[in-house]
Parts: C-alpha cells; sequence; structure tokens
C-alpha cells in the first residue's frame, strides 16, 4: 500500500510539473507573439525563454497554433457537456446560451490571454483558420446533442446544425465587439444581445451556479 501510494504521490507531482512547462510555454510565446509577431516567433525561441529544448516544446504543443488555440478542443468538449445537462425541456435557445456561459466564464477569466488571443486569431491568418476549422467541430458535438434533445436525427433534420452554427456565430459577434469596445459591456451582456438578435428571442433561463 506504501508503494501503491509514493507511485501516486510522484504521479501527481509529476503532472504538476508538466502543468508548469506548459504554463510557462504559454505565457512565453504569447508574450513573444506579441513583442515580436507571430510569424517571426519560432518554436526554437520560445522553448528557450522557458529553459527546455526546441523538442520538449513539441511534446507539449503540435505547432505554434496550438499554442494559442489548444484550449478550444477542451472548451468543445465541455460546452456540449455543459448542453447536455440544461433542463430535457428548455427550449434549444435557451439551453444553448446558458452552456455559453462557459465563453464568458472562461474569457473573463483571464482577460489579458483572452484579448491577446483574440488579437492574434484576428490579425495572423493561419490562426484563423484554425480557429474556423476548431468551431466547425464545436458546431457538430452542438448539434449532434440538440438532436438527441429534440429527438430527431441531425442528418436530415436541418434545426439542430442551424441552431449550433447561429449560436457560435453569435458568440463570434459578440466576443469581437467585447473585443472592440474595451469592455464598455460586460461580454455576458453582449451576448445575450447577440442571442436575442440572433433567435429573436430574449435568452432567458437560469445561470448554473458556480461549484
Amino acid at each position: 500500500m506504501r508503494a501503491e501510494q509514493q507511485a501516486l504521490r510522484s504521479r501527481g507531482v509529476r503532472e504538476r510539473t508538466r502543468l508548469a512547462i506548459r504554463t510557462e510555454l504559454i505565457e512565453a510565446a504569447l508574450r513573444l507573439f506579441t513583442e515580436h509577431g507571430f510569424v517571426e516567433t519560432t518554436a526554437r525561441q520560445i522553448a528557450s525563454v522557458v529553459g527546455v529544448s526546441e523538442r520538449t516544446f513539441f511534446r507539449y504543443f503540435a505547432s505554434k497554433e496550438d499554442v494559442v488555440l489548444g484550449v478550444l478542443d477542451d472548451l468543445g468538449i465541455e460546452l456540449a457537456a455543459r448542453l447536455a445537462e440544461r433542463p430535457a425541456k428548455e427550449a434549444p435557445f435557451i439551453a444553448l446560451r446558458r452552456s455559453f456561459d462557459l465563453m464568458t466564464e472562461t474569457l473573463t477569466e483571464n482577460p489579458e490571454w483572452s484579448l491577446t488571443m483574440l488579437r492574434l486569431t484576428r490579425e495572423v491568418p493561419s490562426l484563423r483558420a484554425r480557429q474556423v476549422e476548431k468551431q466547425d467541430q464545436w458546431a457538430t458535438r452542438l448539434a449532434e446533442e440538440l438532436a438527441e434533445r429534440m429527438g430527431v436525427d441531425a442528418s436530415t433534420d436541418v434545426r439542430p446544425r442551424l441552431y449550433a452554427a447561429t449560436a457560435l456565430s453569435a458568440l463570434d459577434v459578440a466576443v469581437s465587439h467585447w473585443d472592440h469596445t474595451g469592455g464598455a459591456h460586460t461580454l455576458e451582456q453582449i451576448l445575450d444581445r447577440a442571442f436575442t438578435t440572433a433567435f429573436k428571442t430574449p435568452p432567458g433561463g437560469h445561470r448554473r451556479k458556480a461549484q
């Protein structure tokens, strides 16, 4: 038993070390991207700032784009999970809006990181292309979950995909507006207005309580 506990403790230390290095790489990369430009910054330079090898960098990230957008993969999975947790009888647009509280929570938790990411994805074509690709994956996940909630086949019923695409477009516009206006209004308020306009119905519903 003692050996098992030591093994678990050792694994926990390794995981915390990996997380710390990953965080340092992200912070260094965003700083270098801001100071020197995304295209001009190399993986070797990022690794050097953190004090690791270029090979180590690529153990954590497949590319420079993943440093900026890698978090979107996990967000897409969590977004679909939140939608699945919404009350079964809740209207699709309400369930979607309340699920998107995840996005307002994430983006406003670290505004500096969020605004840097938004600026980079707006200015760097390769990042914008990757963002669109990842959001398309989000749309597929959300449409599949909506289809299950609605009891329809997403391959023959246009509504699940349409609702998911509309919600993601509302999010994209809301986040862009939040960025351009420098936080004159909260992202939550802007997203509410975007959903109201897109679905022509007040978003309503109840926010998920913080855990």
